[in-house]
């Protein structure tokens, strides 16, 4: 039987990472006008905010992904709507295992990622150069929420008939606003600069 609460919380808890997935994509767009935009305002604090959404957004899909129960603990993760399908039809089951697999397999490096960069600090993964190391790109990290809002979506569709978009479609006042003033202010203080030649 579905817990409403915690359901509604994982969905919530989603909702929420991708948010901080939007933000960051806006502002590290790896557009070279915007990049370099970032490196001539202010170099050392985009540098610091990297990391800190970077790491978030590693923090935040670990716990989603977390096993339900460790030990005594019991997690709120995407693991637990295992414990709700019982209700489901056997199609929606069987897509909700798969999902879960595919979720174990494609966070198990994202976990690890956690568990040796963020959540301690590994000696020996850390001495190999960064250039050595596998790498952990944005996209993988979308398609793992995309598989989590797609098992949170078996539950919606199948006790509301509603499909939940968990991406946010505009967020009034981040990032993009901030990206806007810097480039406004940019473009007059280069204005002023060429004014004084």
């Amino acid at each position: 039987m579905l817990h409403q609460e915690e359901f509604d919380q994982l969905s919530e808890d989603l909702s929420r990472a991708l948010v901080t997935l939007c933000e960051f994509k806006v502002i590290f767009d790896n557009n070279e006008k915007q990049l370099a935009l970032l490196n001539n305002t202010a170099p050392f604090f985009f540098l610091r905010l990297y990391d800190m959404y970077w790491n978030e957004l590693i923090m935040s899909l670990s716990r989603l992904t977390d096993p339900s129960k460790q030990r005594n603990h019991k997690n709120l993760s995407v693991f637990i709507l295992e414990d709700f399908a019982t209700d489901l039809p056997s199609m929606e089951k069987d897509h909700l295992r798969a999902n879960l697999v595919q979720i174990s397999n494609e966070a198990q490096f994202i976990r690890r990622f956690r568990d040796k960069f963020i959540s301690h600090r590994d000696k020996e993964e850390t001495m190999i150069l960064p250039e050595n190391r596998e790498t952990l790109y944005v996209q993988k990290v979308e398609e793992v929420f995309s598989l989590i809002g797609d098992s949170i979506n078996i539950f919606n569709l199948f006790y509301d008939n509603e499909y939940e978009y968990h991406k946010p479609s505009v967020v009034l006042y981040g990032a993009q606003t901030l990206v806007d003033y810097l480039d406004s202010g940019k473009t007059f203080k280069d204005i002023q600069d060429k004014m004084q030649l």
